[in-house]
């Protein structure tokens, strides 16, 4: 499954060029004129501590 990030990397005149994530680690350049999964992402201050957990869903962080 591929699913895009929140921020668009490049404005066209057709469509929005947005980061796509396919797998774990890869991020690729994906155009938002198509039907795709979309994920909420949580950016976080460089202050904060994670604390336990492993970011699974059954040990999901713990943020302080």
């Amino acid at each position: 499954t591929v699913y895009r990030t929140m921020s668009p990397w490049y404005f066209g005149a057709v469509a929005a060029g947005v980061g796509g994530v396919r797998g774990f680690d890869l991020v690729s350049f994906d155009y938002s004129d198509d039907v795709i999964g979309v994920r909420a992402a949580v950016n976080l201050s460089s202050y904060v501590e994670i604390t336990g957990g492993n970011g699974t869903f059954d040990n999901p962080y713990v943020v302080k």
